[in-house]
């Protein structure tokens, strides 16, 4: 196999890890944040985070939402021919994805503080994972090939 052909394959990896992780995590996370709402969110480890924004979980949706937006549009411009603005685009909009889960992760741990226990750890760990893969995949971002 040569370079060339290799690289084609890591870049081809490469989208498919990104279109993965916002497929399988943030549209679902927009989604059920949108359709859930306060009701589905009802854990005390959600309590920080239900009473900074007006709106409750449900804002979180539309700010998620816009943001996977973004990101997607942002997909869609990057690759051969796009010039470096698709892949500036691309990589501030994964970092934003990751800055996104960091603060959802320490919301949570925020409650930890208030209440004394975390009742959902599963999510910290997913929250985590999320971040660790967007930023990997926003120092990654192929150039224009």
């Amino acid at each position: 196999m040569s370079g060339q052909q290799r690289r084609a394959v890591a870049h081809a990896a490469w989208r498919l890890t990104v279109l993965s992780v916002l497929t399988l995590a943030v549209a679902w996370d927009a989604v059920g944040l949108l359709a859930g709402g306060d009701a589905a969110y009802v854990s005390p480890s959600y309590d920080v985070l239900r009473r900074l924004v007006p709106g409750g979980m449900r804002s979180y949706g539309y700010a998620l939402a816009c943001l996977l937006v973004v990101t997607v549009y942002a997909y869609g411009r990057h690759g051969p021919g796009c010039g470096v603005r698709g892949y500036r685009l691309l990589r501030v909009s994964l970092a934003l994805v990751s800055a996104w889960y960091v603060l959802w992760a320490v919301g949570i741990a925020g409650a930890w503080v208030i209440h004394g226990q975390i009742l959902a750890w599963g999510a910290l760990g997913k929250l985590a994972l999320v971040a660790v893969l967007c930023v990997v995949l926003a120092r990654t971002t192929p150039a224009d090939q």
